[in-house]
């Protein structure tokens, strides 16, 4: 009798997957990563970036940025108290591309403060209400990357969902955060889809000035150090308001963890904030 009371419960608990798979997974595999169609008319845009000691590698990636095949847009740059050589790879940049505006934020000994204060910063200076973010140790997959996360807006879009990958490396490591990352993406990007958004990620992220605003920002979570992206989606998304952008074109990159401890220590880390809610 308890055999099959327990085949029973195992069986339940199989449909209930499959019913959470249809929902989470299906819905964006087959339908939601379609591109969008050009427009003639593209809104100005301003692309908000933070940098902190991303010397190494932000000269690659602003340059992509920079390099957008887009009629108006200005790219900002908040350097959060950076002390390698960051400021110095911005300014030799500004000085080819007009369009990067530089922002700069001291480090206080006394006043700690987090990412969200520089986005914050960075935001209320763009001049323009689409704004769109990206990581300072990403890069976009194309040139097409700012249009397909602006065409994605409608009048009735305040926030777009984008998917940010991990660069492809040789080892399992590499395979696992690439598997987890895909698998997290098709999730919140499916859920989205069927008017259940839950989350989005600040390394792909567009949403209007007005609507932060609307929203006073990062207030309704200040007291968390991180969630500028995840939170700020969780709290201010609606049925009606998000659209995402998924198609190859518009895909940022990220450089992975090299080891297992410095990955198992970026997911507790998001996990524990986000659980905070």
């Amino acid at each position: 009798m308890l055999a099959e009371i327990v085949f029973v419960l195992l069986c339940l608990c199989f449909a209930i997957y499959l019913f959470f798979c249809a929902i989470a997974y299906f819905r964006f595999a087959f339908g939601g990563r379609k591109a969008n169609t050009p427009k003639n008319n593209l809104p100005p845009a301003s692309v908000v970036i933070c940098a902190r000691n991303e010397a190494a590698h932000i000269k690659h990636n602003l340059t992509l940025v920079l390099e957008q095949d887009y009629p108006v847009f200005e790219v900002i740059v908040v350097d959060d108290g950076s002390w390698d050589s960051t400021p110095a790879v911005l300014m030799e940049l500004q000085k080819n591309y007009p369009r990067l505006k530089l922002l700069e934020i001291k480090e206080d000994s006394v006043y700690a403060h987090g990412k969200k204060l520089a986005l914050t910063i960075g935001i209320k200076s763009a001049q323009y209400e689409h704004l769109v973010f990206i990581d300072a140790d990403c890069y976009p997959a194309s040139k097409d990357w700012l249009k397909q996360m602006v065409q994605t807006f409608d009048d009735k879009t305040d926030i777009v969902l984008g998917y940010g990958a991990y660069a492809n490396k040789k080892g399992l490591l590499n395979k696992l955060i690439r598997m987890d990352t895909l698998r997290i993406g098709t999730q919140y990007l499916s859920l989205a889809l069927a008017g259940m958004t839950y989350m989005g990620i600040g390394r792909n992220l567009a949403y209007r000035k007005s609507f932060f605003m609307k929203q006073k920002g990062f207030w309704p979570h200040s007291q968390i150090p991180s969630g500028d992206d995840d939170l700020f989606v969780n709290k201010s998304a609606t049925r009606h308001n998000v659209r995402i952008a998924a198609t190859e074109s518009c895909i940022t990159f990220s450089e992975p963890k090299e080891t297992m401890k410095e990955w198992i220590r970026q997911k507790a880390q998001a996990y524990y904030y986000f659980y905070l809610l």
